[in-house]
């Protein structure tokens, strides 16, 4: 970050030099332009604005024009204000010639009637992005739009985006009236799709806009004390739906009494991340079965309830570990934020659990632990050692990558913890099939000064070790 805060002063600098620029021919000037592209109309860069030659070396470089950003609303007064606006939209897409482009709208979330832009904004700034999208949906291969009520974003005229790959859309209400239902568009290439729930919605609401194409799935419930409804999921989480899907993330689950959900099997998911309340994640995995599971993140919501289901996330993923992998798991990454803790009614996951867990997980090569100062630190270093006595009962053989974040009581256990995991270049090896640590990423925890030497010491020898303060000013051994 240093190194490009100082370019960027140059770089600034060197634009008063226009004279000593002008000499450089215009491939190298796209390649100096192309460090801040253009992304919004509304705040153009200097270098367009210099003088001619710039803006005409600009103007002729696609590359430059493939990303814009839209921010909702424009300051739209009057007719002309509009065509104008409609002009630049174009012109700044027709720059990027036959390139796709990236297209965001971005705007201000409305808390009500007070905050929104008037009438006659909305009326002219819709229109006018609609026939954007409408005259170039062969150019976007990436389209966000979390701030619009999806069931009225697209266009009736519009029948498919033929190039975009990758969508994130707001849905804000349900389906719109009858005699004005606009289906979506079809999408051949779309595999990346990202759904923000503005509020609580059966799924028949976005069914629609999951088109069979898609792999990569996100569904984002609306913060607070709900989020997604075991209703939602029950409709959701159908065998026939989602049986293509390799990656999953479903957050904001809110519902913290049982819930009776169907039995899945997703053969093809790789990556799965689930974020809700306790009894919301141990009914989840309860349910599924997948055997192409590669990278799993679980995080507990902050409305968790009041624990009284006590810690049913620990047997129903070890449950799932073994019901999914029947001989070898296949599990290489691990992330849990906020789910250990010890003598609390409200884990999820005990270190008990855990220790299972992650016997039967021996593939693990990254893990992250996140935790909010309840775990019995000792505890879990000592299950996360390298047991030299005992060899045989190690876990974890295979761990290169170990992130930890917020956990208090960071002393000798962990340098012990890390001593065993991790040995200088050329010292005495470990034995055969154990991994050497190669990278600690250890973040808003309060080190000693003797940890924070020991830690400087092993990345002398050669760990690449990364530390995360708390403060705005991030200090890193690394550097």
């Amino acid at each position: 970050m240093t190194r490009l805060a100082s370019f960027s002063f140059d770089f600034n600098k060197l634009i008063l030099q226009t004279s000593s620029l002008n000499q450089f021919p215009p491939e190298l000037l796209t390649r100096i332009f192309a460090i801040y592209p253009p992304q919004t109309i509304q705040s153009p860069l200097n270098y367009t604005q210099v003088c001619s030659r710039w803006r005409s070396v600009a103007y002729s470089s696609p590359e430059l024009w493939t990303t814009l950003v839209i921010e909702h609303p424009p300051a739209l007064e009057t007719e002309s204000d509009a065509t104008y606006y409609e002009a630049a939209l174009t012109s700044w897409v027709l720059r990027c010639s036959d390139l796709s482009v990236d297209i965001s709208f971005l705007g201000r979330y409305y808390r009500g009637t007070w905050d929104l832009p008037s009438q006659f904004q909305i009326s002219l700034y819709v229109p006018i992005c609609n026939k954007l999208l409408v005259d170039f949906s062969n150019k976007w291969r990436r389209l966000k739009a979390p701030y619009f009520w999806s069931a009225h974003f697209f266009p009736s005229s519009l029948k498919q985006f033929a190039a975009l790959e990758e969508l994130e859309l707001g849905v804000g209400n349900c389906s719109p009236p009858k005699n004005d239902h606009t289906p979506f568009p079809k999408t051949p290439r779309l595999f990346k799709l990202s759904l923000n729930l503005s509020r609580i919605l059966r799924f028949h609401c976005i069914k629609d806009f999951i088109p069979e194409t898609v792999r990569d799935l996100t569904v984002t419930s609306a913060s607070g004390p709900i989020g997604i409804s075991g209703d939602f999921a029950i409709e959701f989480l159908q065998p026939n739906r989602l049986q293509h899907l390799t990656h999953m993330d479903m957050s904001q689950f809110g519902w913290t009494t049982p819930h009776v959900l169907p039995s899945i099997t997703l053969p093809r998911l790789q990556e799965l991340t689930l974020d809700g309340a306790i009894t919301a994640l141990g009914d989840i995995l309860g349910v599924f079965t997948l055997p192409s599971l590669r990278k799993l993140s679980l995080s507990i919501s902050r409305f968790d309830g009041d624990g009284e289901h006590g810690p049913v996330v620990g047997p129903a993923l070890i449950a799932l570990l073994k019901r999914s992998y029947h001989d070898q798991c296949g599990l290489v990454a691990l992330g849990l934020t906020s789910m250990l803790a010890s003598d609390n009614s409200n884990e999820a996951i005990s270190l008990e659990a855990l220790h299972c867990i992650l016997s039967l997980a021996s593939t693990i090569k990254e893990l992250h632990i996140c935790s909010e100062g309840y775990t019995d630190t000792a505890r879990l270093m000592e299950i996360l050692r390298y047991d030299r006595v005992s060899p045989e009962k190690q876990i974890l053989p295979l761990l290169t990558t170990f992130s930890v974040e917020s956990l208090i009581n960071l002393d000798q256990d962990f340098l012990d913890f890390v001593h065993s995991r991790w040995w200088p270049n050329n010292s005495s090896p470990r034995m055969v099939g154990v991994a050497k640590l190669e990278k600690l990423i250890v973040s808003y925890c309060d080190l000693t000064e003797e940890i924070e030497e020991q830690l400087d010491a092993c990345y002398e020898g050669g760990l690449e070790v990364e530390v995360k303060v708390e403060s705005s000013e991030q200090s890193s051994i690394l550097e």
